[in-house]
């Protein structure tokens, strides 16, 4: 279940970044998440214990370089059968124009919820506060980072603080 969850979370967060919501300043609490979207607990079961039909509705926009969109999709689908209340939009772009656009987006102040970041840009765009650092609202990130090789977890880390989870390393 774990490596299923992994899986799961590494799509919609990683290279999840999350990123605030206001301005260019990361946010300096948590956001409010909905109890049916809650991680699955050790055992498989959900976590939460409010009925998913009491969970407000959550839109999360996911912007992506244009690179194995079925399993992307595939991914997207998965995550919401088991969380119904959460729609993901999935946005893709060129690799080659990624960071240009991801830069204008920001500077725009309307910056996705989600999106695939690479060690490439990560201290540009950490210190100029257009990512939130996920270990500040996923604590548990730091549990998986046994299963990363350490110059990936490492890649994704500025100034001791984890912005994402890999889906992809090579050497």
């Amino acid at each position: 279940m774990r490596t299923r969850f992994l899986t799961l979370l590494s799509v919609l967060v990683l290279a999840g970044m999350i990123l605030t919501a206001c301005g260019g300043a990361p946010a300096t609490t948590a956001p409010e998440v909905p109890a049916a979207t809650q991680a699955p607990a050790a055992g498989g079961a959900p976590a939460a214990t409010v009925a998913p039909a009491a969970a407000k509705p959550v839109t999360m926009d996911f912007v992506v370089w244009s690179y194995g969109l079925d399993t992307i999709n595939s991914n997207i689908k998965n995550f919401q059968a088991l969380y119904p209340n959460i729609t993901i939009n999935l946005k893709d772009y060129s690799w080659l124009d990624y960071h240009d656009t991801m830069v204008g987006v920001f500077a725009a102040n309307n910056p996705p919820y989600l999106l695939y970041g690479s060690d490439h840009w990560l201290n540009e765009w950490a210190s100029a506060g257009w990512l939130a650092p996920l270990d500040k609202y996923c604590p548990n990130v730091k549990g998986y980072s046994t299963e990363l090789a350490p110059y990936s977890l490492q890649c994704l880390t500025f100034k001791d603080q984890v912005y994402g989870v890999s889906y992809y390393a090579d050497t």
